[in-house]
């Protein structure tokens, strides 16, 4: 695995205590994209090429700082994903969805969480 060559740029990695795997952000600068996390996995010959986590964790926004919880199986990320607006149904709906907007949901950086488990439970069946 090749980090930091002169067409990516590679941030903010987070590895397990017995270092199986590093999660990190990952990016082109020049195609202007936006930082994706992925996770590589220590084999016997070096680390495994990085897998994407997908757009179920990388959504629309920039992910980036990526930590481990306590169980080393959740991953904390920063990101400044917007959730999709729904269409309101009443004036109330809609000015609850501003107010969130307003609080969580506004283009700034969020922290979220994702389980880990889906790809380490792949990995460990190889």
């Amino acid at each position: 695995m090749a980090l930091g060559d002169a067409t990516t740029e590679e941030v903010d990695p987070a590895v397990a205590p017995d270092e199986s795997f590093i999660v990190y952000s990952s990016r082109h600068p020049q195609q202007h994209d936006k930082n994706r996390l992925h996770i590589a996995f220590h084999q016997a010959s070096g680390w495994s090429d990085p897998v994407d986590l997908g757009d179920i964790v990388n959504e629309q926004g920039s992910n980036i700082e990526a930590r481990l919880g306590p169980d080393h199986r959740t991953l904390y990320f920063s990101t400044n994903t917007v959730s999709p607006a729904l269409p309101a149904l009443t004036h109330a709906e809609a000015l609850k969805v501003l107010q969130e907007m307003q609080v969580w949901a506004n283009d700034n950086e969020n922290i979220w969480y994702v389980s880990l488990a889906p790809w380490l439970d792949e990995h460990r069946g190889y």
